[in-house]
């Protein structure tokens, strides 16, 4: 059964199209990646997948649901994790703490407001803040940021920043996680830090996850099926060693050779 599904997905940003009649599904359990050069469309179509972009035309299915008008939260709480390019301004002012801590909002059914407010009067939702903490506490561990827990988010270096980004979308308990160009920007001690984190997210904790990655080398490690972008639209899709090697995808992925 398809976890995740978009089908026929138009998106225009004024005259021009984003992505085109796309089609692309995601199985349980894989890790799916998303290449292409930089304007292939990859990021617009996680934001459809999560809600932050409506579109012009086609369907979003999740476990068989049409979720295509769905609010991007409540895509939280039913299980699609997100993370982004850019960590959010927001955030840089918080803690690593308070940060997985806003994440893990996402998997109590129960409002924000009702939480915090009768957390002060030591409510019925007094409980509600004290597993919203034990969560982040156990994804703080899990992503190794024990140390940083209370330190200012914007004070950390770029790659603990990703690294606590991921953790706020973990600390959801997502059924799915998409994952937007996670290692940009990192060194290549950390991009393999992070796909350490990647596969134990994976095989570990069973949660299928959507990559978007530049880096082919490190695609043709961690995933199991391969979706190329260009131009908005998907032009191949396949398992890495079969599709990383075609010599059509490469000239279409920025006239590289295949790898």
């Amino acid at each position: 059964m398809v976890l995740l599904g978009g089908y026929d997905i138009e998106v225009k940003f004024g005259g021009v199209t984003a992505l085109k009649d796309v089609t692309l599904e995601v199985l349980p359990g894989k890790i799916h990646a998303i290449v292409g050069p930089n304007g292939a469309g990859k990021t617009t179509l996680l934001n459809v997948f999560s809600g932050f972009i409506k579109p012009r035309k086609g369907k979003v299915l999740y476990q068989g649901r049409d979720i295509t008008r769905i609010k991007p939260h409540v895509r939280a709480k039913i299980g699609i994790g997100r993370t982004f390019q850019k960590t959010s301004e927001v955030f840089k002012h918080m803690t690593v703490l308070e940060v997985v801590m806003t994440g893990a909002l996402a998997s109590i059914k129960d409002s924000v407001i009702d939480i915090f407010t009768s957390a002060l009067w030591h409510g019925p939702y007094f409980r509600k803040e004290e597993e919203i903490r034990e969560i982040a506490e156990e994804v703080i561990e899990f992503m190794e940021l024990y140390e940083y827990r209370h330190r200012i988010v914007g004070s950390l270096p770029y790659g603990l920043q990703k690294k606590v980004d991921v953790a706020r979308a973990l600390a959801g308990k997502p059924k799915i996680l998409l994952l937007d160009e996670p290692m940009s920007g990192l060194t290549r001690e950390e991009r393999e830090d992070m796909a350490r984190y990647i596969i134990e997210i994976n095989k570990v904790l069973g949660i299928t996850v959507v990559l978007v990655e530049h880096d082919l080398s490190l695609v043709y490690d961690l995933a199991d099926v391969v979706s190329v972008f260009s131009f908005g639209s998907k032009i191949a899709e396949g398992p890495p060693a079969e599709i990383l090697k075609s010599e059509y995808v490469a000239s279409a992925y920025m006239g590289k050779a295949a790898i």
